[in-house]
Order: C-alpha cells, then sequence, then structure tokens
C-alpha cells in the first residue's frame, strides 16, 4: 500500500532528493517483495523430518553502499537478526538478515517510510542518486553465509565436509536438533566454542542438507569451514603436539624433568646429574599476573589461557595495552564483549612516536573504552570484578592480564656460575653470542627478557647453538627490529624508532592514508606513517606506523633500512599505482624536499603529480 504523497513545495533542491528518494525507496520495496516471495517458495517445499518445527522466519541479503559500516543497518531491523557481513571487491557490504515472520511488516514500512515521507529542510542533495546505505535486497543463498575462502565452498551439493556452523546462542538448541534429525554429525559440547552472541557448532555432512538446515532454523549466523575432525576446535588450537614430538626422537636424552645449573658446566635434571662443556637454557617466559589478583581465581585470564576457555563472559577488562593487549582487546570487542582497556603509559602498544601513538588510540577507542595513565586496583564485586582507577570504576565478569612476561629464571641456578646477576636476577647476555657473561651457558629466547618475539627467539637459538658447538666464539650480527601488532589497523615500528632518536639529527616525513588513494579503494583509508631520516645524508633509519597493511610495508622498510639506503635510494624505485607504498613516497618526498637536490638525470627527483587519488 503506497501512502499519500504531500509536495514538498516549490523549493527545487528538495523536489529534486524527493523525486531521487521516491525511485530508490520504490525501488528497493519491489525487490523487498520479490526476496520475500522467492523465500517463501523456497520454504514450502523444504523436505523436513517428521516432528521438525516449520521456519518461523527468511533470510535475506542487503547490500549496503560502499564505506557505510553495517551498524547502519541496526535502525532499520525491528527485530530482525544480522548475521555474516561479507565485503564486495567495490567495498559494499552484503548482510545475512533473518526476518521473523511477524515483523515483515515492521521491516516493509521501514523502506516505504523512506522512499514516501517528505523530505526536511536542511537535507543534503545526495551524491549521485544514492540518499540511503541500503542498495539492493535479494533472498539469501549459502554464500550470503560463507565468510572463508570462496574456493573452499564445495559446488558439488554432494560434497561432504566438516562445516563450522557460528549460531545464535537462543537458537542453538534448534539447530542441533535438526541437524541431528537430519542424519548430520554433531560434534559433542566439547568442541564446540562458546561466545557471548553465538556459538561454535562441528558439524559434518552434505552441503545440500546444510543448505536445508540453514533455511529451516533462522538460527544460523554465518558459516566457516572446518578441518577434517572437530578437533579443530580443541587440542589443534593449541599447536603444541608438533613441538612435542620434535624431541620424540631422542630416546633416553630426552629426559623429562625440572633441571637447574649447579655450577657453569654442571646439570641437575631430577635423578640425573649431567657434566656438559656448554649448556643452552631456553626456559621461556611465563605471563605476570599480580599477587593480589591471585584471589580472583581462574577470573584473572591471561595470554597462556584465553584460548582455553569454553566460554566468554559479557563483560571483560584487559589490563596491559602493548601488543598482545590491544589485539586481544580488539578481537574480543569484535565477538560482541563488552571491553575496557587500561594501561599504566601514556601511549598505546609500545609506540614511541606520540603523532602515531594518538592516532592508533583515536582509531581503536572506537570499538573498545581505553584509560591511558592509569593504575588499576581490583575488588570484589556483587555482580563481578570492580575495576578502579583514577577517574573511575567499572564492574567486569573477568579480567585478562597482559602486564608483559616474566624470564622462567627462577630456580634455574644463575646463582651458582658466578656472574653479576640484576634485582630481578638476570644476568648480562651478549646479543650477538647469547652468551651468559665469560661463562660457556648460553640463555636464548623470550627468557633473556632482549627481543620477546618468534623470528628472534629462533635467531637466538641459532646463535646460541652455533656457539655451543664451536671451540672460538661466533659473534653474529642482529636483524633489523621489526614488531608488528596485528590490529586493525596494523601498528608497526622498523629500524629505529623515534623515541631513540636525536630530533635535532633527523629529517621526519609523513603521510595519511586517510585520502591515498588506495586505501580509499579497499575503505580502509585511516591511519598515519611516519619516517626518520639522518640529516646529514638521507639514510633512511627507521619508521613507525598505524595503518593498513603495515605488516608489508614494515618489511619493506626494514630491507631498506638493512641495505642502508637514502631517501633517493627509495624513489628510484618504482611505485605502482594504486597501491599502498604510493604513501610511503610521498613521506619519503616530504624528507627530500629538506635535502640536497639530486641530479636532474635522476628519477628521484620526480615529483608529485598534484592529483591526490593518484598519489
Amino acid at each position: 500500500m503506497v501512502r499519500d504523497y504531500k509536495s514538498p513545495g516549490s523549493n527545487a533542491r528538495q523536489r529534486t532528493l524527493q523525486r531521487i528518494r521516491e525511485e530508490h525507496g520504490r525501488r528497493l520495496v519491489g525487490e523487498l517483495n520479490a526476496a520475500l516471495q522467492f523465500a517463501d517458495q523456497r520454504r514450502e517445499v523444504l523436505d523436513l523430518p517428521d516432528g521438525a518445527p516449520p521456519p518461523d522466519g527468511v533470510y535475506l541479503e542487503v547490500e549496503l553502499a560502499p564505506g557505510v559500516g553495517p551498524t547502519t543497518l541496526e535502525r532499520k531491523r525491528e527485530r530482525t537478526r544480522q548475521g555474516a557481513v561479507t565485503v564486495t571487491a567495490n567495498g559494499a557490504r552484503r548482510i545475512a538478515l533473518f526476518v521473523p515472520d511477524d515483523t515483515r511488516d515492521v521491516f516493509d514500512a521501514v523502506f516505504r517510510d523512506y522512499a514516501f515521507t517528505e523530505v526536511e529542510d536542511g537535507e543534503k542533495i545526495p551524491k549521485k542518486s544514492r540518499v540511503e546505505p541500503v542498495e539492493h535486497v535479494r533472498t539469501a543463498r549459502l554464500q550470503t553465509f560463507w565468510r572463508d575462502d570462496p574456493d573452499a565452498l564445495p559446488d558439488d551439493p554432494q560434497a561432504e565436509m566438516w562445516w563450522a556452523l557460528w549460531c545464535f546462542r537462543d537458537r542453538v538448541e534448534r539447530v542441533d536438533d535438526l541437524a541431528q534429525r537430519l542424519g548430520l554429525t554433531v560434534g559433542d559440547d566439547d568442541t564446540r566454542l562458546r561466545f557471548p552472541e553465538v556459538i561454535v557448532l562441528p558439524v559434518h555432512g552434505r552441503r545440500a542438507v546444510i543448505e536445508l538446515l540453514l533455511f529451516s532454523t533462522g538460527g544460523i549466523a554465518e558459516i566457516r569451514r572446518a578441518t577434517d575432525t572437530p578437533a579443530v576446535f580443541t587440542d589443534e588450537l593449541h599447536g603444541i603436539s608438533g613441538v612435542l614430538k620434535a624431541t620424540e626422537d631422542l630416546g633416553s636424552r630426552n629426559i623429562a624433568a625440572h633441571a637447574r645449573l649447579d655450577g657453569p658446566n654442571r646439570l641437575i635434571a631430577g635423578e640425573h646429574v649431567i657434566e656438559a662443556k656448554r649448556i643452552v637454557l631456553a626456559p621461556g617466559s611465563s605471563p605476570i599476573v599480580p599477587e593480589q589478583w591471585r584471589a580472583f581465581g581462574d577470573r584473572i585470564i591471561t595470554s597462556d589461557t584465553l584460548f582455553e576457555q569454553k566460554d566468554l563472559p559479557r563483560r571483560i577488562g584487559v589490563v596491559g595495552l602493548g601488543a598482545i593487549g590491544v589485539e586481544i582487546a580488539q578481537a574480543l570487542a569484535r565477538l560482541g564483549i563488552e571491553v575496557y582497556g587500561f594501561d599504566g603509559a601514556d601511549r598505546i602498544a609500545g609506540v614511541s612516536d606520540e603523532r602515531i601513538a594518538q592516532v592508533a588510540q583515536d582509531l581503536l577507542a572506537q570499538e573498545f573504552a581505553i584509560h591511558l595513565g592509569a593504575q588499576v586496583e581490583l575488588a570484589e564485586a556483587d555482580d563481578g570484578i570492580e575495576m578502579r582507577w583514577d577517574g573511575g570504576n567499572v564492574v567486569v565478569d573477568k579480567v585478562i592480564a597482559s602486564v608483559g612476561r616474566r624470564p622462567n629464571l627462577k630456580g634455574l641456578g644463575l646463582d651458582t656460575l658466578g656472574v653479576p646477576l640484576d634485582d630481578k636476577g638476570m644476568p648480562e647476555v651478549d646479543s650477538n653470542t647469547m652468551r651468559i657473561g665469560d661463562t660457556t651457558i648460553f640463555l636464548a629466547g623470550d627468557a633473556n627478557g632482549q627481543r620477546p618475539l618468534l623470528h628472534e627467539g629462533a635467531d637466538d637459538g641459532h646463535i646460541a647453538g652455533l656457539n655451543a658447538t664451536s671451540e672460538n666464539p661466533i659473534h653474529l650480527s642482529r636483524r633489523i627490529p621489526l614488531s608488528v601488532v596485528f590490529s586493525d589497523p596494523q601498528i608497526a615500528s622498523v629500524g629505529q624508532r623515534a623515541g631513540e632518536l636525536n630530533p635535532r639529527t633527523i629529517l621526519t616525513g609523513e603521510v595519511s592514508f586517510a585520502r591515498q588513494g588506495r586505501a580509499r579503494t579497499m575503505q580502509e583509508n585511516y591511519g598515519l606513517l611516519r619516517l626518520y631520516a639522518a640529516r646529514e645524508n638521507g639514510r633512511l633509519l627507521g619508521a613507525e606506523m598505524v595503518a593498513p597493511a603495515a605488516e608489508h610495508m614494515g618489511h619493506l622498510l626494514a630491507l631498506a633500512i638493512g641495505q642502508k639506503l637514502t631517501v633517493h635510494d627509495l624513489l628510484r624505485m618504482p611505485f605502482y599505482h594504486p597501491t599502498l607504498e604510493e604513501g610511503l613516497r610521498t613521506a619519503l618526498r616530504m624528507i627530500a624536499r629538506e635535502l640536497p637536490p639530486c641530479s636532474i638525470s635522476d628519477l628521484a627527483g620526480c615529483g608529485p603529480i598534484g592529483v591526490e587519488a593518484l598519489e
């Protein structure tokens, strides 16, 4: 039913907007009715087992305009339920939307109201013909829910595999019951992952039966692939078994016991006493949990125990916003958990450049609460744990302690080596040999407190192994420092950071990705990159960034710094269009303007063309 139309008056601008809105709205109403009709026809032919409840709604696929976040749809849901969100090649978002039968009229009215409501004074004339974020409405397909590699979704309806079904919590029993009635194999309780809004159910069966299950229950938010068995949700997550298997072939030399030093050439491991010319220590590290927090028991989570949780609460506090804390906090927030982040430092993720730190904080604060410079105290509360700091308090269900890791040096016997130890029991370790003082003991990995990163730990082991098997010391040069925080956007530092450099001896170049061409087409146009070069010769020294695909930019810059390249050297390299690396060129050119000009025959002197979208 079309409502009475009231003329917007003589204002040409309003008439234009009214006409565009009405045309768009009529199209959407037509698409909605066609989608609902097709969904109803599909529902009528569903071959359900006897006793199975019939569907109480239908799934639609709603496409939003490029650059519009899925939360825009929240205003229009009216008790509808949003599932998988996928991004198309042009940046549009497609959303799986469950529409219960008893809300169809309300949903239909939303589109009609939009199409036939009078334009208000002051509304802007839209770009092109887009006046609202909804571009298309279609009947949902299995592909609408698929959140994995498109090539991994089998085309054959009879193809069998393990599927990971992300189910709405209040409907998981319905999905489980119908799946078993349909003859599908369902993983038991221990193989399921539980989040505040969804439960992940591992199910094995044919694609055709999975589609029947999907459109019969209204309980599935999204679908991904699982591996060969439901173990993907339990043991395989830990990734420990492969490491343990590496020592199985050692036979009697594989000793499972607590070991400690008894002098520079002697180890005591349980009942075994071992004499050795050289000894390599790699005891690792453990998450730091303040002693007073231990009274809260398993309500205090660490990075070691987080992935052992079979359920997650509605509210979580994260204390420590270094790399791990930021990654965990953002991931949990995107799972629908109410997250509160705290750090005693005034900058996030260990960033030393003040401007990069501020941009990172502003972007991440859009997803979870951030409190920097905060000293947090915990106290019991009636419904959880109260987190108190100077300026406020909040009650959460659990707290993640992400305040760092402590080297496992206690009881290791370092005090028997006769070398000086600091107040934390750490000896001096040569990073180029991994040797402790002038002893024949080598300390590798994050236990030495130097560079607690996987690739650096692997290098530690390599260096320690070479020296432990050599009569003369072997000094190896270390790699260019590189660290990446896998947040969105990513945060990275390479080479020397801003806090390690003298501002008077460097030149700084930067680029914002807010209007950078490739970043805009990717719908990831946010972030900042800053480069540091020596003032005397333009040699690249380091960089810090919060940017899309910062991991790749960081590796490229690490190569350049390692090769001692200058700004002009880098500007001689090709920068393809459109790429994010073009943004790097913008920052390089900023520095080059403060350096002596290069030769007129040198392409490093090729300047910008003045078109922002092409830079």
